[in-house]
């Protein structure tokens, strides 16, 4: 059964005899333009409702530091932080959300959704100050394989962006 998250890509042949009765000796997936709606819009209600589970199971767990009571200046430290990694988790998930209006292969969709939903797990454990190591684990963790996913994205459905906008490309004169 195909991912609702992923299109089905037709496959057309193509060559010299591709009108003839001969048979063909490659086959190239057809480029389809996508939609934003139809490709980003399923992924994009995954990514926003996981976050806020995400976020509401770290803020609901209890852990040791809660019940030994920490002090009062290291808990606003703390919490100042915890706010600070919302904003850090709020871009992150815009920047992925653009990144989703776009064709993304499943591995590297779920590997995005995974580092999210982890930054927002671990920034409901910083607010609680319950399992700090795990949560410094957990948000450190999801930002480097964040980037190491961006990095290792080839941006197939990207390739058109910045072609012809002078942005990217210097004249010389």
């Amino acid at each position: 059964m195909p991912s609702p998250l992923v299109p089905h890509v037709p496959v057309v042949p193509i060559g010299p005899c591709a009108a003839g009765g001969e048979p063909m000796d490659a086959e190239v997936p057809e480029v389809a333009p996508a939609s934003p709606r139809v490709l980003g819009a399923p992924a994009l209600a995954v990514l926003v409702a996981g976050c806020a589970v995400a976020g509401a199971i770290g803020l609901l767990a209890v852990g040791s530091a809660a019940a030994e009571g920490v002090d009062p200046e290291l808990a606003r430290l703390l919490r100042g932080m915890a706010a600070i990694k919302v904003v850090l988790v709020a871009g992150g998930v815009a920047i992925l959300g653009w990144r989703l209006r776009f064709p993304l292969p499943p591995r590297l969709l779920w590997g995005y959704l995974a580092c999210a939903f982890a930054a927002s797990l671990a920034t409901g454990l910083v607010w609680q100050l319950a399992h700090l190591r795990l949560a410094a684990v957990l948000f450190h963790g999801a930002l480097i394989g964040g980037l190491l996913l961006a990095w290792r994205d080839g941006g197939e459905g990207l390739s058109r962006l910045g072609r012809g906008s002078g942005v990217s490309s210097r004249r010389r004169s």
